[in-house]
């Protein structure tokens, strides 16, 4: 409720919830108000419901009814009472972070775990290009594990693919439940004891039946391998105070045990190894989101970085991408290579 009535989160971020969507939950906090004043309200909430100085939620309150009822309303003991039982229950204090400053340079170790499930639609072979285009990055092991069981190329296939770039392969067997959880412990295990910082992606678009260079998900995965590897320059600084950082970042999903209800959206993500593997590594949501929910298992969002996009909204949807997203790239240099190599392509 404080959220939606402030638009910013208790890390003082703005929340992703678009304004139309705001004003209908606050019309059920507030049913008395008129739209009109419910717009006008969360236009300005950023200034009149900033929390700076506010105890908990029960001031939050307070502020949300005088504001919501023009002043109309005034409070009275039992209000009183009430604004300070609801400041104690949900006190406005941002959780604190626990990872210490770290010494991280272009010389630290740069390791690389992959996960590639080999369906017949090719994406495997896309997203293996993506990483040994920039082979270059990984200075450290190079871990690649692949989801066998039906309906899947041979593991050879992968493994002669393969055949140039300097990584373990390891096998497992396909789980649809938990996805690429099949193989995250597996391959955290090779990097356990390692030095240095770590990059996990996964081959993106293997469930889908058209992985083209102009579907939404390419573009979003290609746009992820350029974030992550190609703008090297902006990972290493940010994992100098956090424990992990990557591209679009969500908040409020995975309802789950322990979890910070935060995620990387597509799953792609660098991480400092002293860190992980100080927490709790080998926890996971045996659910089909497991290696995306799993850094919020570890990490408070305080803990973590975004490269780009932090509040992201839903990638999947096309007009997003391409209102949204599309937009905020290009501002920082981003075009998809593959598009304009289509382009010239056919010119000729």
């Amino acid at each position: 409720m404080r959220q939606i009535c402030e638009g910013l989160d208790e890390y003082n971020q703005p929340i992703s919830m678009d304004l139309g969507t705001r004003v209908q939950y606050l019309k059920h906090f507030f049913p008395s108000s008129s739209h009109a004043d419910l717009v006008e309200y969360v236009t300005k909430s950023r200034e009149l419901a900033s929390t700076s100085g506010m105890r908990g939620l029960g001031d939050l309150v307070a502020r949300g009814i005088k504001v919501a009822t023009l002043g109309a309303v005034k409070p009275c003991g039992g209000c009183q009472k009430r604004q300070d039982w609801l400041n104690k229950l949900v006190p406005f204090t941002a959780l604190p972070s626990e990872v210490e400053h770290a010494d991280i340079d272009i010389s630290t170790p740069r390791h690389l775990l992959m996960h590639i499930w080999p369906t017949e639609n090719g994406a495997w072979r896309w997203n293996l290009d993506q990483v040994m285009q920039r082979e270059h990055i990984f200075t450290g092991k190079r871990t690649i594990a692949v989801a066998t069981g039906p309906n899947t190329e041979p593991i050879e296939a992968v493994q002669e693919y393969l055949n140039q770039f300097d990584a373990e392969v390891i096998a497992v067997t396909n789980n649809p439940r938990i996805r690429e959880g099949a193989s995250l412990h597996k391959l955290l295990a090779t990097v356990h004891g390692e030095e240095g910082i770590t990059f996990y992606c996964h081959a993106k678009g293997a469930r889908h039946s058209n992985f083209s260079y102009d579907t939404t998900v390419r573009r979003w995965t290609d746009a992820m391998y350029w974030l992550c590897l190609d703008r090297i320059h902006t990972v290493l600084p940010a994992l100098q105070d956090h424990a992990m950082t990557g591209p679009f970042k969500r908040y409020g999903m995975f309802r789950t045990p322990r979890n910070h209800r935060w995620h990387y959206s597509g799953s792609f993500y660098w991480f400092r190894n002293a860190d992980v593997f100080s927490r709790g590594w080998t926890q996971m949501d045996r659910q089909f989101f497991a290696v995306e929910s799993w850094p919020g298992l570890l990490f408070a969002p305080s803990e973590t970085h975004c490269l780009f996009m932090d509040h992201a909204g839903d990638l999947y949807k096309q007009n997003y991408w391409d209102s949204e997203v599309k937009v905020e790239l290009k501002r920082i240099g981003y075009s998809q290579r593959e598009k304009h190599a289509a382009t010239s392509t056919a010119s000729k």
